[in-house]
């Protein structure tokens, strides 16, 4: 049996969602985004 921690949960969320997900700052600087941000933004994630 697999258990998941916290950190692993959001990951594989984050990493797996079919919904764009932008991680950002106050001040509205990307920090992080998900594969399906990615693609919908035709952006890598550099």
């Amino acid at each position: 049996m697999s258990s998941f921690k916290s950190k692993d949960c959001y990951r594989f969320i984050f990493d797996n969602s079919m919904d764009a997900i932008l991680l950002t700052s106050p001040d509205g600087k990307i920090l992080r985004a998900n594969p399906a941000a990615c693609e919908l933004f035709q952006m890598s994630e550099d």
